[in-house]
């Protein structure tokens, strides 16, 4: 049976969105080498811990969708994981971009939330805050940060990244090669607060090729 062509055409017009928009079956990060995503679906915590007195519980439920991971504290809420796969050479692994789920249960005057990445326990890293309000609105809210080991320190400040050491004691690139620490927290001051933490994940973006490091990635021009 011969399809229509202003079928043919609709067919064509909806893989094409598909593509740009993503579809319910694409993921929105392509997988790299050190891609690597975290639901706390299946009830461990899998290395993650929580900071600077931070209390983490294991939710089964309630997430998005299934786990998530609960923090509490009266005062900043801050996770964290020092172990594989989210540590390591993020250069060689491809990562590009670091993102989180976060829904805010309880708390007053919370902010950000922020992403800091740290190469050890002597220096304090970079970290990237999104200097929001969160409120208690039920709905899980989705952050990415960007990352590129091609960037200068300055370049990587000009993108939204700001070292926590002064003057600078690891640069970015320098960071982003030898990541001891992956850590997300939420600001309150001395209030009880508690926050949600769900698809923590290091990814490399869709079809990504900035071309940053010189080398075509296998793109010629047309014959």
């Amino acid at each position: 049976m011969r399809i229509p062509r202003n079928v043919v055409g609709i067919i064509f017009g909806l893989v094409i969105v598909s593509v740009v928009l993503g579809s319910p079956v694409m993921a929105n990060a392509e997988d790299c080498a050190g891609s690597a995503n975290e639901g706390w679906d299946a009830g461990s915590a899998n290395g993650w811990i929580g900071a600077t007195g931070t209390t983490i519980t294991v939710m089964n439920s309630g997430g998005n969708p299934d786990g998530y991971l609960k923090g509490e504290k009266s005062g900043p809420v801050m996770i964290q994981t020092e172990t594989p796969p989210f540590t390591g050479n993020y250069v060689t692994g491809g990562i590009r971009e670091i993102s989180v789920d976060i829904q805010l249960f309880s708390g007053d005057n919370v902010s950000g939330p922020l992403f800091r990445i740290r190469q050890d326990a002597y220096s304090n890293g970079w970290y990237y805050d999104f200097s929001g309000t969160l409120t208690i609105d039920g709905q899980w809210h989705h952050y990415v940060a960007p990352v590129n080991p091609y960037w200068d320190d300055q370049q990587a400040q000009d993108a939204g990244w700001i070292p926590m050491d002064n003057p600078v004691v690891v640069s970015f690139a320098d960071t982003l090669a030898g990541v001891g620490y992956l850590i997300f927290w939420v600001n309150a001051i001395n209030t009880p607060e508690v926050a949600g933490f769900d698809n923590a994940t290091i990814a490399c973006p869709l079809f990504f090729d900035g071309f940053e490091n010189g080398d075509t990635g296998g793109w010629s021009s047309g014959k």
